[in-house]
């Protein structure tokens, strides 16, 4: 498999079967995961062997044995059959695809083609629905949903959950912001307890987890069908990323404000931020909370208005929301998320 097969083949150097060692693999590993580190570029193959190791669930120490030991001291490598799998532990991944995964797809979630677990949803050809976990410590997690449109500047599934997390909101979140809100309600943790070894606590937390998920995360996205929908959305659960900023500016490239071009808003916005402060001025002075969502509503208004003045910015910016929607359905059929133009 690794090392110096020459030495004791020659050149008629048989190459692994996929049958077989897929059934060896550690969950969590595939098959290209395993040529990928087996055709590695390594100064010693111990490099390789150790990497080796991990997929295939054997200590690193006790793949290093040499052919120069005397019987009494080789050690044999026991390897595990496809069926003996059954009784390993269960991983947070295995047990969010078990029970989210299969929870979500009849909803219309798919997990996309990615080695980070993201289910999305496709709503109207614009919006994703955006539902994953992440790990919060040693012993809980957390769920996370998030909005997108297919208008921002950068879609990247490729980043592991918690460089995402930034544009998604845990259950927690999604509970206190939602309505109608009863003032004196309880809430349970915003994190979910798990130990490595414990698949009956892993089960039951994803169970909770599912729950929650269905009943505060699910039931908002239901609502957002619209462009214009996710503009209320996003002042209310990611107000950051609604400012009206042209493409130089965008440094996160998270950024949905242009959606206020591409549904040619000339409102007052105050729906919209009469809902951000409505949802957010149970957590903070109310005077202090309405003064600063008033100045940035000004603030937003201005902006806007300069580029709906300014033809010649307005025309760039319909033609970057253009460029923007070719790119990231591109980027959305590699991760095997379909998107008709």
């Amino acid at each position: 498999i690794m090392g110096r097969a020459d030495d004791y083949f020659g050149n008629d150097i048989p190459e692994p079967s996929e049958k077989i060692w897929t059934a060896l693999l550690a969950d969590g590993y595939t098959w290209e995961q395993f040529c990928s580190i087996r055709n590695g570029d390594y100064v010693f193959v111990e490099e390789g062997l150790e990497l080796l190791a991990n997929t295939l669930e054997i200590d690193e120490k006790s793949i290093m044995f040499t052919g120069e030991e005397s019987d009494k001291n080789t050690v044999c490598l026991s390897f595990r059959t496809a069926e003996a799998k059954k009784g390993k532990k269960l991983t947070l991944k295995t047990a969010f695809i078990e029970v989210l995964g299969e929870a979500l797809e009849p909803l219309g979630f798919k997990k996309i083609n990615s080695k980070h677990p993201y289910y999305i949803r496709v709503v109207n050809g614009e919006i994703l629905n955006i539902i994953t976990f992440d790990r919060d410590s040693q012993s809980e997690f957390g769920i996370f949903g998030g909005i997108a449109t297919i208008y921002r500047k950068t879609i990247d599934f490729d980043q592991d959950v918690f460089n995402n997390l930034s544009i998604m909101n845990d259950t927690a979140q999604f509970y206190f912001y939602s309505e109608p809100y009863e003032k004196n309600k309880t809430f349970f943790n915003r994190s979910y307890p798990f130990a490595p070894n414990d698949n009956d606590l892993i089960k039951q937390s994803f169970l909770e987890a599912l729950s929650h998920t269905k009943q505060y995360i699910i039931q908002v996205m239901d609502r957002i069908i619209s462009l214009r929908d996710c503009v209320d959305y996003f002042m209310v659960y990611q107000s950051q990323i609604l400012q009206i900023l042209i493409d130089e500016e965008d440094l996160s490239g998270y950024n949905e404000g242009l959606l206020y071009f591409k549904i040619d808003d000339h409102s007052d916005m105050i729906h919209e931020f009469t809902k951000y402060i409505d949802c957010h001025k149970r957590f903070t002075n109310y005077d202090t909370l309405f003064n600063h969502a008033e100045a940035y509503r000004k603030e937003q208004i201005k902006k806007r208005d300069e580029i709906y003045n300014n033809n010649e910015k307005y025309q760039q910016i319909i033609a970057e929301l253009s460029l923007r929607k070719d790119a990231n359905i591109k980027k959305l059929r590699h991760y095997g998320v379909i998107i008709s133009e």
